[in-house]
């Protein structure tokens, strides 16, 4: 049974703390030197980083599908490339760790020594870790880490696995752009064949409809237009022969013996009326159109001339016979015009009639001919595309063989840093420190706790039940006091003082070889023969002793 009851406050423990804090001081210096000084001797494990980017292709391969293989197709199989155990085994047979187990007489592996190899490859993928400083559309920086007591082998291994996967995924870059060259040949033919097929059917099809120009659509109009205007034109120029005609047969008849000329001036006057009256009906022009004024002052002077004429033509002294031969070759030559303006007049109607049929037919002529056109360019569109593609690829291809790419390179190389990973320094100093106080604290409790004397009268009355009269102090002897004495301002002192300087130099120590690896392992050297000279000469004594 201790002295002390079961309900205990804070202030009760931080009063028996404080009862006991020379014990508790001891403890917690003795904790705090025994961890810095244990953080020299375990072993710590450091940490190699290499870091790489991958940039966004500009140029993308073709598939077989025709969509772009970028490089982001690599992205998923990024951990699995890196981190597999196979590519462990590949980068430790790169840097001769494969040497290490147990080999047979051929210098081959034997059993044993594969399967230690195949647990060293498995262990080692196992630590890796692959994380993303940078990820985004058109860039990616990735991190490559691993964790092991070696830093020399961790910064070696890492960067071989990086090595590896840029060279292994060069390789298959370079797989496809060439699978793509020959795609992108195979489009640019395919493209032209289907522009050639095109051209050819649009030239097929605007054969069939020759008077058909659909980059003009109101040409069909204009023709229209000017046949009617020529075959008014010819009708006119027909009816006048008509009268020329008549008029020299009513002479070779003896019928009629009017003056031609009048008849020609007549036929005249009337041609220029009904050019007139069209001007004005049709076409909408006014009496001040300088047109309408030209015809006019025409028919005028045309009438004039008319009356100035005399009705019929004096015989002179021609034969009979000489002036019906003049007759007929006037008549045979204006019948063979008659008949040349009658095939005119007939070739007209037809191409009338023609451009009537177009006029209807126009928009499905002018549709498919579109159709046709968009056909041409459409594939005249592919086979630049294509081609453009494919010198893209084309250089791209080179600069990947060349290896004058720098879409996929290694930013930061793993370099040897011998500041621990694990423990982390501040692991360390809350550990020593806060583990110090906690286990000063939990000492002294438990020395009250187990303690079996009293350290106040109001204790003694409680646990006893009788009232205390008074107390009486150690008594001690002249040597005792003395011995009590050297302890407290002596020994204690110093013991405190030794204690307090091995934590400082341990924690300097500590501080050291985190920050100052190489540094540290100088101050070791120098220090070594040293410390274990002192060392042989302290057991020496306590031999003797």
């Amino acid at each position: 049974m201790t002295t002390y009851g079961s309900q205990l406050g804070f202030v009760d423990y931080v009063g028996i703390i404080w009862r006991r804090r020379n014990a508790a001081l001891l403890a917690a210096g003795l904790f705090a030197c025994t961890t810095f000084v244990a953080f020299n001797f375990i072993p710590k494990r450091y940490t190699a980083q290499t870091v790489f980017e991958r940039r966004a292709d500009a140029v993308g391969t073709m598939t077989e599908k025709g969509t772009p293989a970028k490089f982001s197709t690599f992205k998923p199989t990024l951990v699995h490339d890196l981190t597999a155990r196979s590519s462990v085994l590949a980068a430790l047979t790169q840097l001769g760790y494969a040497k290490h187990p147990a080999t047979g007489v051929a210098g081959q592996l034997t059993p044993d020594g594969s399967a230690e190899l195949d647990r060293l490859a498995g262990a080692i993928a196992k630590d890796l870790r692959v994380t993303w400083i940078v990820q985004t559309n058109n860039l990616d920086q990735v991190n490559v880490s691993l964790s092991s007591t070696d830093i020399i082998f961790a910064c070696s291994l890492t960067n071989r696995l990086v090595e590896n996967y840029i060279a292994d995924t060069r390789k298959k870059i370079i797989e496809q752009l060439s699978d793509s060259v020959v795609f992108l040949n195979e489009r640019i033919a395919a493209a032209k064949a289907g522009a050639i097929e095109a051209r050819e059917q649009r030239y097929n099809y605007l054969k069939g409809h020759p008077n058909m120009l659909p980059e003009n659509p109101q040409f069909v109009d204009d023709q229209i237009a000017q046949l009617e205007l020529r075959r008014e034109q010819l009708r006119q120029d027909r009816k006048a022969l008509d009268h020329k005609i008549a008029f020299l047969a009513g002479l070779k008849t003896g019928q009629d013996e009017s003056n031609p000329d009048r008849v020609e001036t007549a036929a005249q006057i009337h041609l220029l009326e009904r050019q007139l009256c069209d001007l004005q009906n049709r076409l909408r022009m006014t009496d001040m159109h300088p047109r309408v004024l030209k015809l006019k002052r025409s028919i005028d002077q045309a009438k004039a001339k008319l009356k100035g004429m005399p009705t019929r033509t004096a015989v002179e002294g021609e034969g009979t016979s000489d002036k019906a031969a003049a007759i007929a070759l006037d008549v045979d030559q204006l019948v063979a015009e008659r008949k040349h303006i009658d095939i005119l007049i007939a070739r007209n109607e037809q191409l009338y009639a023609e451009y009537q049929t177009a006029r209807a037919n126009f928009l499905p002529v002018v549709q498919e001919y579109n159709r046709l056109t968009d056909l041409i360019a459409e594939a005249d569109a592919d086979v630049k595309m294509w081609r453009t593609n494919k010198a893209g690829v084309h250089m791209a291809l080179e600069a990947e063989e060349n290896g004058s790419r720098t879409h996929l390179q290694i930013v930061k190389a793993a370099r040897p840093a011998y500041m621990p990973s694990w423990p982390k320094l501040w692991h360390v100093f809350i550990l020593g420190i806060g583990g110090a106080l906690a286990f000063g604290a939990l000492l002294a409790v438990m020395m009250a706790r187990m303690s079996c004397s009293f350290s106040s009268p109001a204790q003694a009355k409680e646990a006893l039940g009788l009232p205390v009269v008074g107390t009486v102090g150690l008594i001690l002897s002249p040597a005792a006091q003395r011995l009590q004495m050297i302890r407290r301002y002596v020994l204690i002192p110093a013991a405190a003082c030794l204690l307090l300087l091995i934590t400082i130099i341990a924690a300097a120590g500590v501080i050291v070889s985190a920050n100052y690896p190489e540094r540290y392992a100088q101050i070791i050297e120098y220090v070594s023969p040293a410390t274990r000279s002192l060392w042989h000469d302290v057991q020496d004594i306590l031999g003797l002793i």
